[in-house]
């Protein structure tokens, strides 16, 4: 599989994400931020029996925005991209400016500031986010992440009856 093909993959998987998302909220949308594997450039991809390149895990979203979106747009937004994605699974959450200025020393908060990407919107947002060392966090952190990585590894391997 050559880059070009998986970027263009990726690309259009990304409009899909930000064209439903803008769409559907009518709030105002400070950003949306994609985290988690492809928020790190990291997400995988494969060619299906037919030649067709796929997305292989999920995609992780947080929208930042300064009003309350309510549970029913998200979960709109949520089954409309699960209809239009190649993915598995959608995680979709939701913060505004203070949650993010809020955020404690955790491997989540430190991922979400260092190894995410903002798709749409105000590009500085993470600048927000506290910054934290990496060993200020705790062991419990490591362990979390460990078996977190552990998991998504298991789950990619073939099943075996």
């Amino acid at each position: 599989m050559d880059k070009s093909e998986i970027k263009i993959k990726l690309d259009n998987e990304i409009k899909i994400i930000i064209n439903e998302t803008i769409s559907i909220i009518k709030n105002s949308i400070e950003a949306i931020i994609l985290y988690g594997s492809y928020g790190r450039e990291e997400g995988s991809f494969f060619r299906d029996d037919k030649g067709e390149i796929r997305t292989y895990n999920d995609f992780d979203i947080i929208i930042v925005s300064n009003s309350f979106i309510s549970n029913s747009e998200i979960d709109k937004v949520s089954e409309i991209l699960s209809n239009k994605l190649d993915v598995r699974w959608i995680d979709i959450a939701q913060k505004s400016i203070d949650d993010l200025k809020k955020l404690k020393s955790s491997i989540f908060n430190f991922d979400l500031k260092f190894g995410s990407s903002v798709i749409w919107g105000n590009k500085k947002i993470l600048q927000y986010i506290p910054t934290f060392k990496c060993y200020e966090l705790s062991l419990k952190e490591a362990e979390t992440l460990y078996f977190t990585r552990i998991w998504t590894f298991l789950g990619s391997l073939p099943r075996c009856i």
